[in-house]
């Protein structure tokens, strides 16, 4: 069986999860974008394996290369005071987007762990770029996802 949990075992090998199959898409996808855009999305996107409770996605100070969909489980994020005092700054469940944090200074400004097994879709911002400007569904969707952050 296969390590990436968005495979499916069958009789021929294994199916490959895409975000056109996915529930949570139109959270993170525009609702009328058609599938052929869909599949140029689905094409930049990393599923990696579980990140486990404890685990963390990023760390502040980390270098910004992407931002990530929640699949599954449930994502914290916080800061450490000058005391090492955890100070959360959020949640996230399946089909909210995190990581806008790191756009700005190309560095992540907090930390990111998994509260439980949880899965990621895994977006590299600068695909994104290039995909969005292509796409202006697609640019007006992430710019309405990251004026809710703000």
């Amino acid at each position: 069986m296969s390590s990436d949990p968005y495979n499916i075992a069958c009789d021929h090998g294994f199916i490959q999860s895409s975000c056109a199959d996915c529930n949570l898409k139109g959270l993170c996808l525009p609702i009328a974008m058609d599938i052929k855009d869909i599949d140029r999305v689905n094409d930049i996107i990393r599923r990696s394996r579980p990140i486990h409770a404890g685990e963390h996605l990023y760390r502040s100070g980390d270098n910004f290369t992407s931002i990530f969909a929640v699949r599954s489980g449930s994502i914290k994020t916080y800061l450490l005071d000058d005391d090492g005092v955890e100070q959360v700054t959020g949640f996230y469940l399946p089909g909210e987007i995190l990581g806008f944090d790191g756009i700005g200074s190309n560095k992540h400004g907090c930390n990111v762990v998994a509260m439980e097994t949880s899965t990621v879709c895994e977006i590299p911002f600068a695909r994104l770029e290039e995909l969005s400007l292509q796409l202006p569904k697609l640019q007006h969707h992430f710019f309405q996802l990251m004026s809710q952050q703000i």
